[in-house]
């Protein structure tokens, strides 16, 4: 049978003192510099950990994404290169109650860190690009998108979206999963880009031939032109009156002028107005 140890007075006022110490010292540590760099420190690593960790998983559904693309085309490359990156921690005096000192008294001023310590990690650039021909000056990538549990905010998958040079695919739109609907998105999407490129060096061709008749046509009001855009020269005279001329070209390479608006500064009769406008005529 068992027997409780009585304790004097004096024996337990000394173990509560030691209890007293003990606590005090812990709570000395808790608001230590040392214990609050050891404790700030693992919590910057913990974060690099998870970091990293979401970079490798991030690396392989660019690999899974790359494999089904290039079973489909050959005409597919992983760019992926590691970089390196710092991640620093800034480290202050503590004051009594063991928190960071980070402005003076008044708080009119930022108090440097009593130390920074620098961790290393890395991350990823990658890309899945697409080597086709595309014109010059293009280029075109596919990415992997996060999809999410309708409920919650837990990735439940991958898609793939199409970028690249004029495309605007930066929202939810142009999501994919079939690599085959991917490839042919490409394709579409270089296809119709020669198409308006082709079409721009048209029109260019035709603006020029428009311009260069009308330099011909209105020899003499050139000195006017104040602009011209898209085959409308503006011409200001030297009364003031403002007019436009728009040019035309038919699919047989024709070219016609028309006058449009006109505006003048002041009031002026009918028969000085239609005068001023007979003027204003190409070379017969």
């Amino acid at each position: 049978m068992s027997q409780s140890i009585k304790l004097t007075a004096e024996e337990i006022a000394l173990i509560e003192q030691k209890r007293a110490e003990e606590k005090a010292i812990q709570e000395a540590l808790l608001k230590s510099y040392d214990h609050y760099r050891e404790r700030k420190i693992a919590s910057h690593k913990e974060t690099i950990v998870r970091q990293e960790k979401d970079e490798e998983q991030r690396k392989e559904n660019y690999k899974t994404i790359f494999n089904e693309l290039i079973k489909v085309s050959k005409f597919f490359r992983f760019d992926c290169t590691k970089k390196k990156t710092l991640t620093t921690v800034d480290l202050f005096e503590l004051n009594e109650n063991g928190d960071e000192i980070r402005y003076n008294a008044d708080f009119s001023k930022h108090i440097k860190p009593k130390e920074v310590v620098k961790l290393d990690s890395y991350y990823y650039e990658m890309k899945i690009v697409y080597t086709g021909i595309v014109p010059e000056k293009h280029e075109y990538y596919v990415v992997p998108t996060s999809t999410y549990s309708k409920y919650s905010y837990r990735i439940t998958g991958y898609k793939m979206q199409v970028q690249g040079t004029g495309v605007n695919s930066w929202d939810k739109r142009g999501q994919m999963t079939n690599a085959k609907t991917v490839h042919k998105k490409i394709l579409e999407i270089v296809e119709n880009k020669f198409r308006q490129i082709e079409y721009q060096k048209e029109q260019d061709s035709s603006n020029k031939r428009i311009t260069d008749r009308f330099n011909i046509e209105f020899s003499k009001f050139v000195k006017n032109v104040t602009s011209i855009d898209k085959n409308t020269f503006n011409i200001k005279l030297d009364n003031g009156i403002t007019i436009e001329i728009y040019g035309y070209e038919n699919g047989d390479g024709d070219i016609t002028f028309r006058k449009g608006k006109i505006a003048f500064p002041y009031q002026m009769d009918i028969t000085s107005l239609i005068s001023n406008l007979n003027d204003i005529k190409g070379e017969e």
